[in-house]
């Protein structure tokens, strides 16, 4: 004859379901939206000197990479702060934008276009492809929101 459980062992048992749940939830999630909440972080080195003293926000998301590395930055800043950007890192206004900017992972990352975004290139981004080695960038100033958004390749 079996012997009926308590209900304090009952209880025990769907408090131990609820919390292997919550945790599944929250591990779920993590893996979805890493860098949630966006903190900001240093500036990158690159950067520094054309943000130094202009009250710009950046943050920081690594795309890794062992030999060659990719970095996305959002800078929240004034006009000016971004002209800086662009004009310290040799941009120049960019004809197209690459079909894989629109998909990089962070939530924060613009998914469209906005009106009177602009991008820009520096000399050796080849949209899709390795590129040549050294430092690359593509940027979109989305003058609206006083953001902008660069994709950094470190090729070796």
């Amino acid at each position: 004859m079996a012997i009926p459980a308590s209900p304090k062992v009952g209880r025990l048992s769907r408090l131990r379901a609820v919390l292997f749940v919550t945790v599944g939830l929250f591990a779920a999630a993590t893996c979805w939206y890493r860098d949630f909440p966006a903190i900001p972080n240093s500036r990158p080195a690159q950067i520094e000197k054309a943000l130094y003293g202009k009250g710009a926000r950046c943050y920081v998301y690594s795309l890794g990479g062992f030999i060659d590395r990719e970095y996305l930055w959002r800078i929240d800043g004034a006009p000016d702060a971004i002209a800086a950007v662009i004009e310290e890192l040799e941009m120049e206004e960019a004809k197209t934008i690459p079909d894989s900017f629109w998909k990089m992972p962070p939530y924060y990352w613009p998914r469209k276009l906005s009106e009177g975004a602009k991008p820009y290139g520096s000399a050796g981004f080849v949209n899709e492809e390795h590129g040549h080695d050294g430092e690359h960038y593509f940027l979109l100033h989305d003058t609206k929101s006083n953001r902008a958004y660069v994709w950094f390749r470190d090729n070796f």
